[in-house]
């Protein structure tokens, strides 16, 4: 069951995805603006722009941000309640570069 705060978020969330889509312009707000289930949205990126999974990191809020990724450079950005009913598009773009980053190693407990 989703919480008052995160129904608070995802609703900011949404009124962002609107004013995004809305300053893209008509061909690809309405691709922006859905929200649907995870595995609809996950179906939606895979078979309409053939992206995949890149990157994913939990916000300090709790959300899910996932970044879907294409062979040809697409990309689409994507935050997700715990959940899992509650996914929104919230950026789309081109020219995505994959950027490698070293990890650090963790302190050694007793050092």
């Amino acid at each position: 069951m989703l919480r008052p705060i995160h129904i608070l978020y995802l609703a900011a969330l949404a009124i962002a995805v609107l004013l995004i889509g809305a300053s893209i312009g008509p061909g690809n707000a309405a691709e922006n603006e859905k929200c649907a289930p995870h595995s609809d949205v996950v179906a939606f990126l895979k078979e309409r722009h053939a992206e995949q999974q890149q990157n994913i990191g939990v916000t300090n809020g709790g959300a899910v941000v996932e970044v879907y990724v294409s062979e040809a450079g697409s990309w689409t950005s994507i935050v997700s309640a715990l959940d899992g009913e509650h996914t929104c598009i919230i950026a789309a773009g081109v020219g995505w570069k994959y950027r490698e980053f070293p990890v650090a190693e963790a302190p050694k407990v007793g050092s």
